[in-house]
């Protein structure tokens, strides 16, 4: 009982300590000897206090304190002494009101001024010395870590429900998923590595299809992504992928991603609500909004989603080859449609890149892209099966069948029907805090032309 009250202080303490603004004084306390204290933290359910020299106070010994709290008046604490060591004392607070929930009230109405004040993150990407004291002070990003944590812990825990084995691979490839050709949204990084021309993984997509040959369930991974582009509010040239491949269909992988997303937002929401409710102004509605939803979100044909939008040229983007795609801003529109998310699937197999397998008219593709937060945030699709029909992808793109050998041989000697998806983590982290520029989700950033540190 006195290990839990312990973890309680101490995980509310990390959220309330932050808060307090203004000075809080120690009016009294009832124990000789802590009578020359200071305040160090202060939560719902326990305070610290820090003392010039030891005293001689017992674990789970009572006292009472008075403490004077800005612009209130004094409340008196019923405390019970939890950890004596090294000039610090913790307590627990059995009770603490003046009879009508005073002191409650007051760390309430520190929350309510931290969100009046729009607690927000400390946008220092672009400067490396400021960036670096953030990284490792602010609390936006000690909840990053945190929940980068969390994530790759689920990450684990539900792959392994499923029997999918995790991959172990190297970040460089020699044939990039998303060549520039038709359908590329992506520049592919190359780097001369000992000599020989090679690129930093886009995505490791193609070696998760190679491994999942060795007949299992599925094959997954957490590792870092590298594209070409200049970054903004929305792109990162350096990222966190959550990839996934399995036996399968494209109707077998989009229900096993919202289950995943399910579980990773189900546990960020159980772990930290309260740290997250202080960046989108005590909301988490739209969490738990998507696991009401998960399992159910509407799945609608690229062709209607162009019906819904119309002709507004907002709402697309111009690729080449005189094919357009649906923009951001046309994919917000969908959302706003949809109450919030929405798959987008069977787009003209021009916009997506030549992996995607073909529906059976030969013009669209069996591919899908989730649309939540800022939009598009996990895409996935059905692979071809054989070499024949990526071949003719192949062609259809414009792309070079010279540099794909290994995986059209695959293909050829191991035919095998697949699926997969890929999930940029900072995007999916944009939603949860409900924020709008990547850049500062990025806890070590590596952004383009800009120097970093550490």
């Amino acid at each position: 009982m006195i290990l839990q009250s312990i973890m309680t202080r101490r995980k509310e303490a990390r959220i309330y300590a932050e808060e307090l603004s203004s000075p809080v004084g120690i009016k009294k306390i009832s124990i000789a000897g802590l009578e020359a204290c200071w305040l160090i933290d202060l939560s719902r359910t326990g305070l610290s206090v820090g003392v010039t020299s030891t005293v001689s106070i017992q674990v789970g010994e009572d006292a009472e304190m008075v403490l004077s709290l800005p612009n209130q008046k004094d409340v008196v604490l019923q405390l019970r002494a939890m950890i004596v060591a090294d000039g610090r004392v913790s307590f627990s607070i059995v009770s603490g009101t003046d009879g009508n929930g005073h002191y409650n009230d007051f760390i309430s109405s520190i929350l309510d001024e931290r969100v009046r004040n729009n607690a927000a993150p400390p946008q220092q990407w672009g400067i490396a010395d400021q960036h670096f004291m953030a990284a490792i002070t602010d609390p936006w990003y000690k909840l990053l870590f945190q929940m980068l944590g969390d994530i790759v812990y689920k990450t684990n825990d539900f792959y392994k429900k499923h029997g999918y084995v995790p991959a172990l691979m190297p970040i460089t490839v020699e044939s990039v998923s998303s060549p520039m050709g038709l359908g590329s949204d992506s520049l592919p990084v190359k780097v001369n590595l000992f000599g020989k021309p090679t690129y930093l993984a886009d995505s490791m997509q193609f070696q998760l299809e190679y491994l999942l040959r060795h007949q299992v369930p599925g094959v997954f991974y957490v590792m870092p992504t590298f594209r070409g582009e200049t970054p903004d509010d929305r792109h990162l040239n350096q990222f966190f992928h959550s990839e996934a491949e399995m036996q399968g269909e494209l109707s077998d992988v989009m229900p096993l991603i919202e289950m995943y997303i399910a579980e990773l937002s189900e546990s960020l929401l159980s772990r930290f609500d309260k740290e997250i409710s202080r960046y989108t102004g005590r909301d988490t509605s739209h969490i738990r909004h998507f696991l009401s939803v998960a399992g159910k979100i509407p799945r609608i044909e690229y062709e209607e989603a162009c019906v819904m939008l119309g002709n507004n040229s907002e709402y697309y983007s111009e690729l080449p080859g005189k094919l357009r795609a649906i923009s951001r801003v046309g994919e917000k529109e969908l959302m706003r449609r949809h109450n919030g998310f929405a798959w987008i699937m069977y787009p003209p197999h021009g916009v997506v890149p030549f992996y995607q397998a073909f529906c059976d008219d030969k013009t669209h593709a069996k591919s899908a892209d989730l649309l939540m937060g800022i939009g598009e945030t996990v895409g996935c699709g059905e692979r071809h099966c054989d070499a024949d029909e990526a071949i003719k992808a192949l062609a259809l793109h414009q792309v070079s069948p010279s540099e794909y050998s290994w995986y059209l041989r695959m293909k050829r000697e191991f035919p095998m029907k697949t699926s997969g998806f890929g999930m940029g983590i900072e995007r999916y982290l944009l939603w949860i805090l409900k924020h709008n520029d990547i850049r500062d989700i990025a806890l070590l950033s590596r952004l383009k032309d800009i120097p970093s540190a550490p």
